[in-house]
Parts: structure tokens; C-alpha cells; sequence
């Protein structure tokens, strides 16, 4: 009766616990609605001081931008006027290069009459011709090499793959056998825990020395068993040691709870002596508890009074509220207002952008239109100073041939003017003489004949010299051609040997990453051996101790510890070949690694010899 007076008066005193709990609660409730309120207020004024200080910001910068619009409407009328001053030079450029046109055309008229040095010539021509093919002969052996290189560097590649690979399959099988491990350790505990409370019940009982001594007998015959199975037992792991060192813990103190078995009534009698002090008190506490409820109750009243104030001030707060709301409507529509302003600002700002971005773009072509002209009126001023210095030998050429031709016909006239004064003279003796006309005739042919080879000879060296300018025309064009694919090879000789250099380096951070990586996973199975070594000589110290805690324990726990003991077995030889397999993958990642770096040698020696090769090709083009 008194254990029931006790829970009801327990239950009523948390009943009143609990409404005064809620009222305090609606109390802080209402603080933290009047808080928020404050906040709330705090926040709206915040709110504006902001939205005015943004409007002075969005005045500022419609001044700033208009400003910078006036400014660049100045620079783009500059360029305008800069353009049109342009156009103008560029249509001066077009009637010059008209000129220089026609000029040229003269000029090639007058070049076909050009004899200059044509053995020379053909000589040097003959020459680069056998420099150029011994350079596409070095360019070709050179692309050949590059290509066996790019081979040996795709084998590079796919065994780095092969080995990331194989590192990755070894880092997730010791993740998958370290919670292999854990869930067994786990398990070990969950059946630790069952053990002891077993083994607790099992002492518990009154036949406990006779079961003991069966268990005994029990374990003896076991104990044979076991001794057969010590090769078995070696390859246990630290963790069943562990749980079995636990269990004799638990063991000795069962040995201790049984002693102190005897002295429960002594203790339970004291304990009735101690509920009825315990009594007593209990009747204080509830007069000191009526009087503390007393208290609590004025002090309710109080608060409840308090709270009737806080309620009024809150339905103030509450209006106060709604009139925050409304003005939080109108700045927000204030807000929206001045968005779209600023949406259409920007969009005014864009358009603006856009077109001066045009005429930016605009002035820039016309910019480079410009240089190019100019680089085209240079390059014209150039090429007249050439055209004049060509047209000057042509007129010295000109010159002199003008006096080999005065020369010939000065000749010529001398040669009609014998021939003339050779046709008076037999005339003469023609009419002397009664002979007929022969010897004038043949004179007369022999001069014709001599005439007609004259003037064939012309033909000829007209043609020969026709021939000549279209042969160096030729010449010329093909030299061209080959030295500007000599450069272009030139050019890819120099990249390609910075791309080697950077494979090089690769090369070089990922030989040096590998080893790093080797020497740890050595370490690492090193470290792994020696711990494996370091368990089976505690397995061997600790065996004795294990078949001792077996014979103590009893038949349900040593059944359990058999079960657990083949269990904790499987594990340590699934373990023991999961460390195997992973030494076995060590070997192959140490093959690998040593197949790389053989590999990896001819490769250095390869590009040793690429070098060379190229080195000797580079020479033969500097000494051509």
C-alpha cells in the first residue's frame, strides 16, 4: 500500500510538474513572439535604409553611365572622322597601286630582255635541289623514329593502366577483408555478451559442483580432442585470445557472485530496515512537497497575471504587425518598382553597349584595314625600289645593246657599202668584159645567205633568252616551295622535340610516383608479415592458457567456444590466403615494375638515338 500511496503521489506531482512546465513554456513563447516582433521591426527599418541607400546608388550611377555614354559618343565620333580619313587614304592607296600596276607591267615587259648569269644559277639551283633531298631523307627517317617512339610510349601507357588497375583490385580486397574483420569482431562480442549472461544464469543454480564435475569429464575428453587439433589452433587469430581472457574475467567474478550468494539475506534484511527509514522520509517529503506546491501555486498566480499583461501587450505587437506588414507590401511593390527601372536600365545599358561594341568592332577592321594597306604600301615602296633598280639595269642594258645594234649597222652600212661599190666595180667590168653575170650573182647571194643567218641567230638568242626568263621564273617559284616547306618541317622538328621534352618529364614523375609506390606496398607487406609472425608466437604462448580456461568453463560455454574457435579458424585461413594472394600480387607488381623500367630504358635509348639522328640532320641542313 505505502509503494502504491508512493507512485500516486509521484504521478500527481508530475502532473503538476508538467502543467507548470507548460505554462512557462507559453510564457517563453510569448517573449520570443515579442523578440520576433522587435527583430521583425528592426529588420523593416533595416529594409529601407537599405532600398535608400540603393535608389542614391542607382542615381549615381545613371549619372556615371550617362557621363561614360557622352564620353564614348565623343571617342566614337573621333574614329568616324578618323575612318573617313582613312577611306580617303585608302582610295589614294588604290589609284597609287593602279600605277604601280601598270608600272609593273612595263617592267615585265622589259624583264624578258634579262641575261644574267644562267650557268651560276643553274649551279646553285642544282645544289639546294640535292640539300633539299637530303633533307626530306632526314625528315623522313626522323618520322619514322618518331613513330616507333609513339608506339613504345602507347605500350608505356597501357601497362601504367595494367598496374593502376591491379593497385586499385588490391587497395578494395584489404578494404572488403578489413570489415570481413569487423563484422567478425563484432560478431566474437555479440557471443562474448551472450556467454557471460549464460554462464550468470548457469551459476545461479543449486546443482552447480555436480554439473561441474560432468563438465569436467566433458572437457578432459574434449581436451584430447583439442590436443589432436593444435595444428589448427597455431593460426588463431589475437581476438579470440582476447575473448577468451574476457570470459575468465567474467568467470572469476561468477566465482566471487556465488561467495557473495551467502551474504543476500543478511544484505535484504538490512534493506527492510532501510525501507522503513526510507518511510519516514517519504512522509517529510510530502508535507515539505505541499508546501513547496503552495509556493509554486502563488507563484502561478502571478505569472498567470503577468501573462494576461503579456497577451494585451502582444495584441498591441499584433497591430503594430499589421501595420509593418503593410508597409512591407508597399515597400515591396516599392522594391518591384525599382527592379523593373533597373530592368530596363540594364536592358537601355545593353543596347547602348551592343552598338558602341559594334562601333568598336567596326573601327577595328577598319583599323586593321588600314594597316594592312599600310603594310600593303610598304611592301609596294619596296617592291618600286626594286622595279626601279631592275629598271635601271634595263636601261643600262638597254643602252648597251642600243650600241651593239649601232654597231651591227654600222657594220652593215659598211658591208652594203662595199657591196654597193663591188656591184659599181662589176658593172664596170661588165661592161668591159662580154662575160655574163655570174660572179654578181653569187655575191649577191652570198650576202643574202649571210643576212639570213643574221637574222636567225637574233631569233634564236631571242628564244634562248625567252626561255632563260621562264626557266628562272620556274626555278624561282620552286625554291620557294621548298624552302618554305623546309621551314614548315623546320618548325615541326622544334615541336616535336618539345614534346618529347615534356614526355620526358612525365616520363620521369611517373617512374619516380611507381617506385614511390612500390617501396610503401613493400613496407606495407613487410609490416603485414611481421604482425602475421608476431600472432602465431602469442598464439603460442597463450595455448596453454587456453586449454586451462577451457577445462574451468562450463559445458555451454565450451561448446560455444568450440563452435567460435572453428569459426575464428575459417577466418584466419580465409586471412591467411587473402595475404597470400596479395604477396602473390606484390610479385606480379614487382615483374611489372621491373618489365617497365627495362622498357623504359630502350625507350631513353631510343630517343637518344631519335636525337642524334635529328642532331646530324640539323647539321647537314646548316652546312647545305
Amino acid at each position: 500500500m505505502m509503494l502504491q500511496k508512493e507512485e500516486e503521489f509521484e504521478l500527481c506531482c508530475a502532473e503538476r510538474v508538467k502543467a507548470l512546465e507548460a505554462r512557462e513554456a507559453a510564457m517563453v513563447e510569448s517573449q520570443a513572439a515579442v523578440n520576433q516582433h522587435d527583430a521583425l521591426e528592426q529588420e523593416v527599418q533595416e529594409q529601407m535604409r537599405v532600398l535608400e541607400e540603393r535608389k542614391r546608388m542607382m542615381l549615381q550611377k545613371e549619372e556615371e553611365f550617362e557621363l561614360c555614354c557622352a564620353e564614348r559618343v565623343k571617342a566614337l565620333e573621333a574614329r568616324e572622322a578618323a575612318m573617313v580619313e582613312s577611306q580617303a587614304a585608302v582610295k589614294q592607296h588604290d589609284a597609287l597601286e593602279q600605277e604601280v600596276q601598270e608600272q609593273m607591267r612595263v617592267l615585265e615587259e622589259r624583264k624578258r630582255m634579262i641575261l644574267q648569269k644562267e650557268e651560276e644559277f643553274e649551279l646553285c639551283c642544282a645544289e639546294r635541289v640535292k640539300a633539299l633531298e637530303a633533307r626530306e631523307a632526314a625528315m623522313v627517317e626522323s618520322q619514322a623514329a618518331v613513330k616507333q617512339h609513339d608506339a613504345l610510349e602507347q605500350e608505356v601507357q597501357e601497362q601504367m593502366r595494367v598496374l593502376e588497375e591491379r593497385k586499385r583490385m588490391m587497395l578494395q580486397k584489404e578494404d572488403e577483408f578489413e570489415l570481413c574483420c569487423a563484422e567478425r569482431v563484432k560478431a566474437l562480442e555479440a557471443r562474448e555478451a551472450a556467454t557471460v549472461e549464460s554462464q550468470a544464469a548457469v551459476k545461479q543454480h543449486d546443482a552447480l559442483e555436480q554439473e561441474v564435475q560432468e563438465e569436467m569429464r566433458v572437457l578432459e575428453e574434449r581436451k584430447r580432442m583439442m590436443l589432436q587439433k593444435e595444428e589448427e589452433f597455431e593460426l588463431c587469430c589475437a581476438a579470440c585470445v582476447k575473448a577468451l581472457e574476457a570470459r575468465e574475467a567474467a568467470m572469476v567474478e561468477s566465482q566471487a557472485a556465488v561467495k557473495q550468494h551467502d551474504a543476500l539475506e543478511q544484505e535484504v534484511q538490512e534493506q527492510m530496515r532501510v525501507l522503513q527509514g526510507r518511510k519516514r522520509m517519504m512522509l517529510q517529503k510530502e508535507e515539505e512537497f505541499e508546501l513547496c506546491c503552495a509556493e509554486r501555486v502563488r507563484a502561478l498566480e502571478a505569472r498567470e497575471a503577468a501573462m494576461v499583461e503579456s497577451q494585451a501587450a502582444v495584441k498591441q505587437h499584433g497591430a503594430l504587425e499589421q501595420e509593418v506588414q503593410e508597409q512591407m507590401r508597399v515597400l515591396e511593390e516599392r522594391k518591384r518598382m525599382m527592379l523593373q527601372k533597373e530592368e530596363e536600365f540594364e536592358l537601355c545599358c545593353a543596347e547602348r553597349v551592343r552598338a558602341l561594341e559594334a562601333r568598336e568592332a567596326a573601327m577595328v577592321e577598319s583599323q586593321a584595314a588600314v594597316k594592312q594597306h599600310d603594310a600593303l604600301e610598304q611592301e609596294v615602296q619596296e617592291q618600286m625600289r626594286v622595279l626601279e633598280e631592275r629598271k635601271r639595269m634595263m636601261l643600262q642594258k638597254e643602252e648597251e645593246f642600243e650600241l651593239c645594234c649601232a654597231e651591227r649597222v654600222r657594220a652593215l652600212e659598211a658591208r652594203e657599202a662595199a657591196a654597193v661599190e663591188l656591184e659599181r666595180v662589176l658593172q664596170q667590168q661588165q661592161s668591159r668584159e662580154e662575160l655574163p653575170g655570174k660572179d654578181d650573182a653569187q655575191l649577191q647571194g652570198h650576202l643574202s645567205q649571210q643576212l639570213s643567218n643574221l637574222e636567225g641567230r637574233e631569233a634564236r638568242l631571242l628564244q634562248k633568252e625567252a626561255e632563260l626568263e621562264q626557266r628562272q621564273v620556274e626555278s624561282d617559284r620552286l625554291l620557294q616551295s621548298r624552302e618554305v616547306a623546309a621551314a614548315e618541317r623546320e618548325a615541326q622538328l622544334r615541336e616535336i622535340q618539345a614534346e618529347e621534352e615534356t614526355r620526358r618529364s612525365q616520363d620521369d614523375t611517373v617512374r619516380r610516383c611507381f617506385h614511390e609506390e612500390l617501396e610503401e606496398q613493400k613496407q606495407l607487406l613487410a609490416e603485414r608479415e611481421q604482425a602475421a609472425l608476431e600472432q602465431e608466437a602469442a598464439l603460442e604462448r597463450r595455448e596453454l592458457a587456453l586449454e586451462e580456461s577451457q577445462q574451468d568453463s562450463e559445458g555451454p560455454a565450451t561448446r560455444n567456444d568450440s563452435e567460435e574457435v572453428k569459426r575464428l579458424h575459417d577466418s584466419l585461413t580465409l586471412a591467411t590466403q587473402d595475404l597470400q594472394a596479395s604477396q602473390g600480387e606484390a610479385d606480379r607488381a614487382r615483374a611489372a615494375a621491373q618489365d617497365f623500367a627495362a622498357k623504359a630504358e630502350r625507350l631513353a635509348l631510343h630517343k637518344r638515338l631519335v636525337l642524334a639522328s635529328r642532331l646530324g640532320v640539323n647539321r647537314a641542313v646548316a652546312q647545305s
